[in-house]
């Protein structure tokens, strides 16, 4: 796990308490006055390792078509069965899906986020879909 640099700062009155988490994209986080800090640090520390595996799962991906395609599918899915996007498949198991590119049901319920109900629903519309958009089809 990277180190966070993390700094906490106290209003004056003893009413407030901030923290600033710059590494992470936040510039301010305003904190109960007594919070429980090792629950606190479990967050922040869970936020950085998802924020990293994020960006290096992003920079992993060979066809970035591939990702806006799966978004497009997904919330013309989730438009469909009238639920957030995120209950079909959230933005990290697409990721994965575009960096490891499933052409079977095993690939595809290797790839994390994937349960036997997802793939059910939702795997063979999905390879259809990465193989159209390797082979350059609309």
């Amino acid at each position: 796990m990277e180190n966070i640099n993390l700094t906490m700062a106290q209003t004056v009155d003893m009413q407030e308490l901030f923290c600033i988490l710059s590494e992470l994209g936040y510039k301010l986080v305003k904190l109960p006055t007594s919070p429980d800090f090792d629950s606190f640090l479990r967050v922040v520390a869970g936020r950085a390792q998802h924020k990293a595996e994020m960006a290096r799962l992003e920079s992993d991906v060979s066809n970035p078509r591939l990702v806006v395609e799966l978004k497009k599918w997904r919330r013309e899915q989730a438009r469909v069965e009238n639920v957030p996007p995120y209950y079909i498949l959230n933005d990290r198991t697409l990721l994965h899906m575009a960096v490891h590119e499933p052409a079977t049901l095993e690939e595809f319920q290797a790839v994390p986020g994937v349960g036997e109900v997802k793939a059910g629903k939702y795997c063979r519309q999905i390879l259809k879909l990465i193989e159209r958009v390797n082979n350059g089809i609309q």
